[in-house]
């Protein structure tokens, strides 16, 4: 009887997934979304996305988080890589249930040229499509700090034993 043992250290994993090679998560596709944030107001946590139209206009909001603590209403900002100009007043909930959230967002200007979200072509600093690929963040959105890379494992090798059953840890 012959056999082979192969070790690896486990590296940036647990032991258990010494095997299981590692790789960024890239690629030449994004999903784009119009981030909405709240500042001031004395709030935190609030988040959302803006909905947009085939026009590229902003025609709503989406609140995903309504953040706690909110005194005044706070200012609202638009992200994304394409359109300008979009405006929105935010409304903070006064009653029982919602004392402190954002409850609400009236767009005062729907802005022009935001692209519909969806996963669409990434492009670099000058608009222009990549032509390699780069590193996708969980929600699917660019990343440009290496150090904030999403991981991705697959298993290299099957093994039917494990170390603890060979007697070896």
């Amino acid at each position: 009887i012959s056999a082979t043992i192969d070790f690896r250290i486990p590296y940036r994993t647990i032991p258990a997934r010494a095997w299981w090679a590692r790789y960024r998560n890239e690629g030449l596709y994004v999903r784009d979304e119009t981030k909405v944030t709240f500042s001031g107001g004395g709030g935190v946590g609030a988040a959302g996305y803006a909905r947009i139209n085939s026009s590229g206009n902003v025609v709503g909001v989406s609140i995903t988080n309504p953040g706690r603590d909110y005194h005044s209403p706070p200012t609202v900002t638009f992200t994304s890589g394409s359109g300008s100009g979009a405006a929105a007043t935010a409304q903070v909930g006064v009653s029982a249930q919602t004392d402190g959230q954002i409850i609400g967002v009236t767009i005062t200007n729907a802005g022009s040229g935001y692209r519909p979200s969806g996963i669409h072509r990434a492009v670099d600093r000058n608009k222009e499509p990549v032509n390699k690929p780069i590193l996708i963040a969980a929600d699917g959105s660019a990343l440009e700090d290496t150090a904030e890379a999403f991981w991705c494992e697959r298993p290299v090798k099957q093994y039917l034993l494990n170390y603890t059953s060979l007697g070896l840890l």
